[in-house]
Protein backbone atom coordinates (compact mmCIF):
# COMPACT_ATOMS: atom_id res chain seq x y z
CA UNK A 1 0.00 0.00 0.00
CA UNK A 2 3.01 2.45 0.61
CA UNK A 3 6.31 2.39 -1.45
CA UNK A 4 9.77 3.80 -0.09
CA UNK A 5 8.98 7.69 -0.33
CA UNK A 6 5.59 7.38 2.09
CA UNK A 7 6.03 8.01 6.07
CA UNK A 8 3.31 5.58 8.09
CA UNK A 9 2.14 7.37 10.82
CA UNK A 10 0.14 6.34 14.07
CA UNK A 11 -3.18 7.84 15.37
CA UNK A 12 -0.99 10.10 17.90
CA UNK A 13 1.62 10.74 15.54
CA UNK A 14 -1.00 11.83 13.05
CA UNK A 15 -2.34 14.12 15.85
CA UNK A 16 1.01 15.62 16.53
CA UNK A 17 1.89 16.38 13.01
CA UNK A 18 -1.40 18.32 12.16
CA UNK A 19 -0.70 20.19 15.48
CA UNK A 20 2.85 21.14 14.70
CA UNK A 21 1.78 21.83 10.79
CA UNK A 22 -1.18 24.07 11.85
CA UNK A 23 1.17 26.32 14.46
CA UNK A 24 3.71 26.88 12.17
CA UNK A 25 1.02 27.85 9.54
CA UNK A 26 0.09 30.28 12.23
CA UNK A 27 3.29 31.79 11.25
CA UNK A 28 3.21 31.79 7.42
CA UNK A 29 1.84 33.94 5.17
CA UNK A 30 -0.31 32.89 1.96
CA UNK A 31 0.72 30.55 -0.65
CA UNK A 32 3.89 29.57 2.39
CA UNK A 33 1.09 27.75 3.81
CA UNK A 34 1.73 23.80 4.03
CA UNK A 35 -1.41 21.45 3.21
CA UNK A 36 -1.52 18.01 4.17
CA UNK A 37 -3.16 14.82 2.72
CA UNK A 38 -3.36 11.76 5.23
CA UNK A 39 -4.17 8.47 2.94
CA UNK A 40 -4.89 5.65 4.93
CA UNK A 41 -7.45 2.68 4.34
CA UNK A 42 -10.84 2.20 5.21
CA UNK A 43 -12.54 2.32 7.97
CA UNK A 44 -9.16 3.04 10.21
CA UNK A 45 -10.61 7.00 11.14
CA UNK A 46 -8.52 9.09 9.20
CA UNK A 47 -11.60 11.41 9.31
CA UNK A 48 -11.93 11.37 13.16
CA UNK A 49 -8.99 11.79 13.88
CA UNK A 50 -8.59 15.28 12.09
CA UNK A 51 -12.27 16.39 13.81
CA UNK A 52 -10.62 15.32 17.09
CA UNK A 53 -7.23 17.52 16.28
CA UNK A 54 -9.23 20.59 15.52
CA UNK A 55 -11.48 20.09 18.89
CA UNK A 56 -8.19 20.03 20.66
CA UNK A 57 -6.61 22.71 18.54
CA UNK A 58 -9.78 24.89 19.17
CA UNK A 59 -8.97 24.82 22.68
CA UNK A 60 -5.46 25.70 22.66
CA UNK A 61 -5.90 28.66 20.97
CA UNK A 62 -8.92 29.40 23.66
CA UNK A 63 -11.54 29.70 20.46
CA UNK A 64 -15.18 27.75 20.60
CA UNK A 65 -14.82 24.80 18.28
CA UNK A 66 -17.79 24.24 15.41
CA UNK A 67 -18.36 22.15 12.92
CA UNK A 68 -19.75 24.51 9.96
CA UNK A 69 -21.97 21.86 8.19
CA UNK A 70 -23.45 21.21 11.57
CA UNK A 71 -24.92 24.13 11.97
CA UNK A 72 -28.23 25.87 11.20
CA UNK A 73 -28.87 28.45 8.71
CA UNK A 74 -29.00 31.11 11.85
CA UNK A 75 -25.71 29.54 13.71
CA UNK A 76 -24.03 30.10 10.54
CA UNK A 77 -24.78 33.90 10.31
CA UNK A 78 -23.91 34.14 14.09
CA UNK A 79 -20.37 32.54 13.48
CA UNK A 80 -20.25 34.92 10.89
CA UNK A 81 -20.72 38.01 12.18
CA UNK A 82 -18.22 36.97 15.06
CA UNK A 83 -15.59 34.79 13.94
CA UNK A 84 -12.94 35.65 16.09
CA UNK A 85 -14.98 33.90 18.55
CA UNK A 86 -14.61 30.42 16.76
CA UNK A 87 -12.25 27.61 15.30
CA UNK A 88 -14.06 26.72 12.98
CA UNK A 89 -14.00 23.10 11.14
CA UNK A 90 -15.02 23.27 7.46
CA UNK A 91 -15.56 20.30 6.41
CA UNK A 92 -16.15 20.18 1.71
CA UNK A 93 -16.56 17.02 0.07
CA UNK A 94 -15.56 17.69 -3.55
CA UNK A 95 -16.76 14.78 -4.75
CA UNK A 96 -20.46 15.66 -4.67
CA UNK A 97 -20.04 19.51 -5.84
CA UNK A 98 -20.38 20.80 -9.01
CA UNK A 99 -17.17 22.49 -11.30
CA UNK A 100 -18.64 25.68 -10.15
CA UNK A 101 -19.49 25.61 -6.55
CA UNK A 102 -16.82 26.81 -5.20
CA UNK A 103 -15.85 29.76 -7.49
CA UNK A 104 -19.88 30.83 -6.76
CA UNK A 105 -22.16 32.77 -9.06
CA UNK A 106 -21.90 36.03 -10.75
CA UNK A 107 -22.66 39.11 -9.54
CA UNK A 108 -24.12 41.32 -12.74
CA UNK A 109 -23.48 44.76 -10.86
CA UNK A 110 -24.35 46.43 -14.07
CA UNK A 111 -20.50 47.99 -14.38
CA UNK A 112 -18.08 46.96 -17.30
CA UNK A 113 -16.62 43.90 -14.83
CA UNK A 114 -18.19 40.97 -12.98
CA UNK A 115 -17.27 40.05 -9.43
CA UNK A 116 -18.15 36.55 -8.20
CA UNK A 117 -20.69 36.08 -5.06
CA UNK A 118 -18.64 32.65 -3.36
CA UNK A 119 -20.60 30.34 -1.08
CA UNK A 120 -20.96 31.60 2.46
CA UNK A 121 -18.25 29.07 4.42
CA UNK A 122 -15.84 30.41 2.02
CA UNK A 123 -16.08 34.02 2.26
CA UNK A 124 -16.29 33.14 6.36
CA UNK A 125 -12.89 31.24 5.63
CA UNK A 126 -11.30 34.95 3.84
CA UNK A 127 -12.46 37.15 7.08
CA UNK A 128 -9.23 38.62 8.72
CA UNK A 129 -9.76 36.99 11.68
CA UNK A 130 -11.13 33.53 10.90
CA UNK A 131 -8.86 30.49 12.28
CA UNK A 132 -9.61 26.79 11.58
CA UNK A 133 -9.29 24.01 8.97
CA UNK A 134 -11.11 23.46 5.63
CA UNK A 135 -10.55 19.53 5.24
CA UNK A 136 -11.36 17.96 2.06
CA UNK A 137 -12.21 14.35 2.78
CA UNK A 138 -12.36 11.86 0.56
CA UNK A 139 -10.29 14.39 -2.50
CA UNK A 140 -9.77 11.13 -4.82
CA UNK A 141 -13.22 10.31 -4.83
CA UNK A 142 -13.40 13.51 -7.07
CA UNK A 143 -13.10 13.43 -10.77
CA UNK A 144 -9.84 15.25 -11.92
CA UNK A 145 -12.35 17.77 -13.82
CA UNK A 146 -13.68 18.33 -9.93
CA UNK A 147 -10.02 18.26 -8.32
CA UNK A 148 -9.12 21.31 -10.08
CA UNK A 149 -11.87 23.77 -8.33
CA UNK A 150 -9.96 23.45 -5.06
CA UNK A 151 -6.42 23.57 -6.80
CA UNK A 152 -5.84 27.12 -6.77
CA UNK A 153 -7.30 27.33 -3.07
CA UNK A 154 -4.46 24.05 -1.70
CA UNK A 155 -1.73 25.69 -3.83
CA UNK A 156 -1.93 29.63 -3.43
CA UNK A 157 -4.77 29.69 -0.46
CA UNK A 158 -7.20 32.22 -2.47
CA UNK A 159 -9.27 31.47 -5.37
CA UNK A 160 -10.28 34.14 -7.36
CA UNK A 161 -10.40 37.51 -6.32
CA UNK A 162 -10.66 36.09 -2.51
CA UNK A 163 -7.82 34.71 -0.12
CA UNK A 164 -8.00 32.20 2.79
CA UNK A 165 -7.18 33.94 6.48
CA UNK A 166 -3.45 33.30 7.92
CA UNK A 167 -5.53 31.33 10.64
CA UNK A 168 -7.12 28.93 8.24
CA UNK A 169 -4.95 25.45 7.14
CA UNK A 170 -5.79 22.76 4.38
CA UNK A 171 -6.27 19.04 5.42
CA UNK A 172 -7.35 16.45 2.96
CA UNK A 173 -7.93 13.39 3.07
CA UNK A 174 -8.60 9.92 1.11
CA UNK A 175 -8.47 5.88 0.41
CA UNK A 176 -5.80 4.17 -1.51
CA UNK A 177 -5.71 2.86 -4.59
CA UNK A 178 -5.32 -0.03 -3.36
CA UNK A 179 -8.71 -0.41 -1.74
CA UNK A 180 -10.59 -0.30 -5.08
CA UNK A 181 -12.39 2.42 -3.49
CA UNK A 182 -13.46 4.07 -6.90
CA UNK A 183 -10.61 6.95 -6.22
CA UNK A 184 -8.98 9.06 -8.98
CA UNK A 185 -4.74 9.98 -9.10
CA UNK A 186 -4.47 12.87 -7.94
CA UNK A 187 -2.45 15.19 -10.94
CA UNK A 188 1.19 14.98 -9.89
CA UNK A 189 1.64 19.41 -9.36
CA UNK A 190 -1.99 18.93 -6.96
CA UNK A 191 0.34 16.13 -5.31
CA UNK A 192 2.98 18.48 -4.86
CA UNK A 193 1.33 21.30 -2.73
CA UNK A 194 0.30 18.67 -0.31
CA UNK A 195 2.72 17.13 2.42
CA UNK A 196 2.00 13.50 2.37
CA UNK A 197 1.40 10.89 5.19
CA UNK A 198 -0.08 7.57 5.51
CA UNK A 199 -2.53 6.63 8.48
CA UNK A 200 -1.33 2.75 9.64
CA UNK A 201 -3.95 0.62 10.93
CA UNK A 202 -4.39 1.23 14.69
CA UNK A 203 -3.76 -2.19 16.67
CA UNK A 204 -5.75 -3.05 19.68
CA UNK A 205 -4.09 -0.81 21.93
CA UNK A 206 -4.66 2.53 20.72
CA UNK A 207 -8.33 1.21 19.55
CA UNK A 208 -9.13 0.79 23.03
CA UNK A 209 -7.80 3.72 24.25
CA UNK A 210 -10.31 5.26 21.77
CA UNK A 211 -12.85 2.56 22.79
CA UNK A 212 -12.95 2.98 26.37
CA UNK A 213 -12.87 7.30 25.86
CA UNK A 214 -15.68 7.10 23.75
CA UNK A 215 -17.50 4.61 25.71
CA UNK A 216 -17.92 1.42 23.13
CA UNK A 217 -20.32 -1.48 24.45
CA UNK A 218 -17.54 -3.43 26.87
CA UNK A 219 -18.49 -6.76 25.38
CA UNK A 220 -16.72 -5.68 21.96
CA UNK A 221 -13.90 -4.49 23.77
CA UNK A 222 -13.30 -7.51 25.43
CA UNK A 223 -13.98 -9.83 22.67
CA UNK A 224 -11.29 -7.79 20.84
CA UNK A 225 -9.18 -8.82 23.35
CA UNK A 226 -9.80 -12.26 22.93
CA UNK A 227 -9.83 -12.18 19.62
CA UNK A 228 -7.64 -8.72 18.50
CA UNK A 229 -6.92 -10.16 15.04
CA UNK A 230 -10.93 -9.37 14.61
CA UNK A 231 -10.22 -5.55 14.86
CA UNK A 232 -9.28 -5.32 11.07
CA UNK A 233 -10.40 -7.84 8.29
CA UNK A 234 -10.63 -5.82 4.96
CA UNK A 235 -10.21 -7.38 2.15
CA UNK A 236 -10.60 -5.38 -1.31
CA UNK A 237 -11.81 -8.50 -3.53
CA UNK A 238 -14.29 -9.56 -0.78
CA UNK A 239 -17.80 -9.75 -2.10
CA UNK A 240 -18.59 -9.35 1.70
CA UNK A 241 -20.40 -5.79 1.69
CA UNK A 242 -20.06 -5.72 5.99
CA UNK A 243 -17.00 -6.41 7.87
CA UNK A 244 -15.11 -5.44 10.43
CA UNK A 245 -12.76 -1.95 11.07
CA UNK A 246 -12.30 -0.19 14.23
CA UNK A 247 -15.04 2.36 12.76
CA UNK A 248 -17.56 -0.71 12.34
CA UNK A 249 -16.85 -1.78 15.73
CA UNK A 250 -16.89 1.80 17.48
CA UNK A 251 -19.20 3.48 15.47
CA UNK A 252 -21.89 0.82 13.70
CA UNK A 253 -22.32 -2.56 16.28
CA UNK A 254 -21.77 -0.74 19.69
CA UNK A 255 -24.31 1.92 18.85
CA UNK A 256 -26.65 -0.92 17.21
CA UNK A 257 -25.88 -3.20 20.19
CA UNK A 258 -26.06 -0.99 23.73
CA UNK A 259 -28.34 -2.45 25.83
CA UNK A 260 -29.42 -5.42 23.81
CA UNK A 261 -29.33 -8.52 25.46
CA UNK A 262 -31.53 -10.55 23.14
CA UNK A 263 -28.41 -13.29 21.40
CA UNK A 264 -30.81 -13.57 18.09
CA UNK A 265 -31.00 -9.69 17.60
CA UNK A 266 -27.53 -9.05 18.88
CA UNK A 267 -26.39 -11.24 15.97
CA UNK A 268 -28.82 -9.45 13.61
CA UNK A 269 -27.33 -5.98 15.03
CA UNK A 270 -23.54 -6.77 14.58
CA UNK A 271 -24.15 -9.09 11.47
CA UNK A 272 -25.25 -5.44 9.49
CA UNK A 273 -22.08 -3.96 10.81
CA UNK A 274 -19.02 -6.26 10.96
CA UNK A 275 -20.43 -9.37 8.70
CA UNK A 276 -22.47 -12.76 9.42
CA UNK A 277 -19.21 -14.68 10.15
CA UNK A 278 -17.45 -12.72 13.11
CA UNK A 279 -21.29 -11.50 14.24
CA UNK A 280 -21.29 -15.23 14.74
CA UNK A 281 -17.94 -15.47 16.85
CA UNK A 282 -18.31 -12.21 19.05
CA UNK A 283 -22.40 -13.55 19.79
CA UNK A 284 -21.49 -17.10 20.92
CA UNK A 285 -18.66 -14.85 22.68
CA UNK A 286 -21.40 -12.94 24.64
CA UNK A 287 -23.19 -16.00 25.32
CA UNK A 288 -20.49 -17.36 27.61
CA UNK A 289 -21.03 -14.65 29.88
CA UNK A 290 -23.79 -16.73 31.06
CA UNK A 291 -21.96 -19.35 32.00
CA UNK A 292 -20.51 -17.31 34.83
CA UNK A 293 -22.18 -17.04 38.31
CA UNK A 294 -20.59 -14.09 39.32
CA UNK A 295 -21.60 -14.36 42.84
CA UNK A 296 -19.70 -17.07 43.07
CA UNK A 297 -16.72 -15.10 42.20
CA UNK A 298 -17.37 -12.64 44.54
CA UNK A 299 -17.38 -15.26 47.55
CA UNK A 300 -14.37 -17.57 46.08
CA UNK A 301 -11.93 -14.59 44.22
CA UNK A 302 -9.61 -17.34 44.03
CA UNK A 303 -11.70 -19.45 41.44
CA UNK A 304 -10.51 -17.18 38.66
CA UNK A 305 -7.55 -18.38 38.34
CA UNK A 306 -9.12 -21.63 36.94
CA UNK A 307 -11.16 -19.93 34.22
CA UNK A 308 -10.41 -20.28 30.73
CA UNK A 309 -9.02 -17.50 28.29
CA UNK A 310 -12.18 -16.68 27.03
CA UNK A 311 -13.70 -16.64 30.00
CA UNK A 312 -11.39 -14.21 31.90
CA UNK A 313 -11.79 -11.62 29.16
CA UNK A 314 -15.88 -11.92 29.59
CA UNK A 315 -15.30 -11.84 33.05
CA UNK A 316 -13.97 -8.12 32.92
CA UNK A 317 -17.13 -7.12 31.63
CA UNK A 318 -19.05 -8.75 34.20
CA UNK A 319 -16.91 -6.70 36.81
CA UNK A 320 -18.04 -3.35 35.25
CA UNK A 321 -21.58 -4.15 35.21
CA UNK A 322 -21.67 -5.17 39.10
CA UNK A 323 -19.97 -1.66 39.61
CA UNK A 324 -22.52 0.11 38.42
CA UNK A 325 -24.98 -0.44 40.89
CA UNK A 326 -22.71 -2.28 43.89
CA UNK A 327 -20.16 0.93 44.28
CA UNK A 328 -19.71 0.88 47.85
CA UNK A 329 -16.39 0.42 49.92
CA UNK A 330 -17.17 -3.21 50.91
CA UNK A 331 -18.07 -3.80 47.29
CA UNK A 332 -14.84 -1.88 45.51
CA UNK A 333 -13.01 -4.24 48.21
CA UNK A 334 -14.69 -7.43 47.12
CA UNK A 335 -14.17 -6.00 43.18
CA UNK A 336 -10.53 -5.88 43.64
CA UNK A 337 -9.74 -9.01 45.82
CA UNK A 338 -11.28 -10.85 41.95
CA UNK A 339 -8.57 -8.14 40.22
CA UNK A 340 -6.01 -9.22 42.57
CA UNK A 341 -6.53 -13.26 41.45
CA UNK A 342 -6.13 -11.85 37.51
CA UNK A 343 -3.22 -11.77 35.36
CA UNK A 344 -2.77 -8.27 34.45
CA UNK A 345 -3.95 -7.81 31.22
CA UNK A 346 -7.77 -8.68 32.66
CA UNK A 347 -6.68 -6.30 35.88
CA UNK A 348 -6.02 -3.57 33.52
CA UNK A 349 -8.87 -4.03 31.94
CA UNK A 350 -11.09 -4.41 34.51
CA UNK A 351 -10.20 -1.46 36.34
CA UNK A 352 -10.33 0.95 33.09
CA UNK A 353 -13.73 -0.48 32.61
CA UNK A 354 -15.09 0.28 36.57
CA UNK A 355 -12.98 3.91 36.20
CA UNK A 356 -15.07 4.60 33.47
CA UNK A 357 -18.18 3.65 34.94
CA UNK A 358 -18.03 6.63 37.25
CA UNK A 359 -14.73 8.50 37.98
CA UNK A 360 -15.75 10.34 40.98
CA UNK A 361 -16.72 7.11 42.80
CA UNK A 362 -14.10 4.82 41.32
CA UNK A 363 -11.34 6.69 42.91
CA UNK A 364 -13.06 7.32 46.31
CA UNK A 365 -13.44 4.01 46.77
CA UNK A 366 -10.16 3.15 45.48
CA UNK A 367 -8.22 5.13 47.69
CA UNK A 368 -9.93 3.90 50.92
CA UNK A 369 -9.02 0.19 50.11
CA UNK A 370 -5.96 -1.69 51.53
CA UNK A 371 -5.74 -3.90 48.76
CA UNK A 372 -5.02 -1.40 46.64
CA UNK A 373 -3.13 1.34 48.63
CA UNK A 374 -0.76 -1.64 49.72
CA UNK A 375 -0.57 -3.49 46.40
CA UNK A 376 -2.56 -2.91 43.86
CA UNK A 377 -1.45 0.32 43.31
CA UNK A 378 1.79 -0.21 42.31
CA UNK A 379 1.10 -3.02 39.89
CA UNK A 380 -1.97 -1.04 38.07
CA UNK A 381 -1.43 2.89 39.24
CA UNK A 382 0.32 3.54 36.13
CA UNK A 383 -2.69 2.24 33.58
CA UNK A 384 -5.22 4.76 35.34
CA UNK A 385 -5.87 7.90 34.40
CA UNK A 386 -3.41 10.37 36.02
CA UNK A 387 -5.56 11.82 38.77
CA UNK A 388 -6.51 7.79 39.58
CA UNK A 389 -2.83 7.37 40.35
CA UNK A 390 -1.92 10.83 42.47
Amino acid sequence: MTDINEIVVSHKELETYLTHTFNVNKKLIGKNKIACYVWGTTGIGKSDKIVNTATKLAKENNREFVDWNRLSKEEKYKVADNVSKYFILFDYRLSSKDITDLMGLPNLNGKDTVEWKVPLWLSVACKKDCMGVIFFDELNLAPPSIQTQGYQLIRDGCLGEVSLSDGITIISAGNTVDDRANVYDLPKPLQNRFCHLVLKVPDLDDWQEWAINHKVDKRIISFLNFKPTYLMKFDANSKDKSFPTPRSWGEFCSNLIKDVTDEYMLEIYSSSAIGSGCATEFTAFVKMQKELKFSDYLNHPERVKDLSIDLKWSLTTLISNWFKTHNSTDDIKNLLQIVDYLESEYAILSLRFMREENKVIFKNRLFKSKLWLDKLSKQYGKFLWEEVVN
